[in-house]
């Protein structure tokens, strides 16, 4: 399983603030992230909080992203048989 800082980091970029190509997180990859993130939470308090905000903000938007498109997808079959 991805550790969450190996995750952040591929969020993110490296130290040097550029990303790879291949460096994008899988969906599941990111729940099982926001997983191990809230455990931390619960277990050492808050200070895993900004980083379990940016893995969640991440997971929703794909989720945002996934029901436009399937949306925009649907509209476009109605419009053809109009």
């Amino acid at each position: 399983m991805l550790h969450c800082s190996e995750a952040f980091l591929q969020m993110t970029g490296d130290e040097t603030g550029k990303r790879g190509a291949n460096q994008s997180l899988s969906d599941q990859e990111l729940k099982a992230c926001r997983h191990q993130l809230a455990q931390y939470i619960a277990e050492e308090g808050e200070k895993y909080l900004p980083l379990f905000k940016r893995i969640n903000n991440e997971f929703e938007a794909r989720k945002r992203d996934c029901r436009a498109l399937s949306f925009a997808l649907k509209l476009a079959r109605e419009s053809r048989t109009i």
